[in-house]
């Protein structure tokens, strides 16, 4: 599914959506497709400046109800190769999950 901004004009949104029609096997549709992308092309670091000591936060709570779809989803990513584990461990953000509404 792609969503697009209300704020697009009609003329513009056949524009795109018959560019992306075109040029669909450009574009990676789910994790699995991405798996095989160079880590010099992106990767996350945590930049900490030499003399400061980082801040951190003590670990939130997460709704119980999510657990299962949040570890499922870590799984998947993890499985593919989409993450993977890192040694910044006692320096990791708490997990933000956000349910998408799903578009009618």
């Amino acid at each position: 599914m792609t969503i697009f901004s209300g704020l697009l004009d009609k003329k513009d949104k056949s524009s795109f959506i018959e560019l992306i029609t075109k040029y669909k096997d450009f574009f990676a549709w789910d994790y699995h497709e991405m798996s095989g992308l160079s880590r010099d092309l992106e990767e996350h670091r945590l930049p900490i400046k030499q003399g400061f000591k980082p801040h951190q936060q003590p670990p939130r709570r997460c709704n119980l109800q999510l657990m299962p779809l949040i570890k499922g989803e870590i799984d998947m990513m993890l499985g593919i190769g989409f993450i993977r584990m890192d040694g910044y461990v006692n320096w990791l953000s708490n997990i933000v999950s956000v349910i998408k509404r799903r578009m009618g």
